[in-house]
């Protein structure tokens, strides 16, 4: 008679929650799984297409790329394991809590900002001073 949805409708997935039918059936951490599992096989398919089109790389190739992308990642200055809490600097490198900052690693991107800072400063105090006095009135 009434086309209403029931209220108590679990999630399609079966995990015990409560689903609702604009989230296909699926409660809200289902439903952005599987957006989630959707958008990698999109982007796979995506990059399977864009892999025929490139040339054929060696597997010796292949290895030595994946030794270089290893999951550990370390400070790049007292080679710390830093993991999750590693902070990555504008100069691009990944650095511990100690050496987080760019004058305790010597970032060069900081002190090339610094230098054009100060060469811009200097212009600027250089083009404001009085070249002569402007008031006649003075003794």
């Amino acid at each position: 008679m009434h086309n209403v949805q029931d209220p108590s409708q679990l999630c399609a997935k079966g995990c015990g929650f409560f689903a609702s039918p604009s989230l296909r059936n699926m409660c809200s951490s289902c439903y952005r799984d599987y957006l989630k599992e959707t958008l990698l096989k999109m982007e796979r398919k995506s990059s399977h297409n864009d892999s025929k089109q490139q040339s054929v790389v060696d597997s010796s190739d292949e290895k030595d790329a994946n030794t270089t992308t290893s999951t550990c990642t370390r400070c790049d200055l007292c080679r710390r394991r830093v993991g999750l809490m590693g902070f990555k600097c504008r100069c691009g490198g990944m650095y511990c809590g100690s050496h987080r900052y760019g004058k305790e690693h010597s970032c060069a991107i900081d002190n090339i900002r610094k230098a054009l800072q100060r060469e811009a400063l200097s212009k600027q105090l250089n083009a404001s001073t009085c070249k002569a006095d402007k008031l006649n009135c003075r003794i």
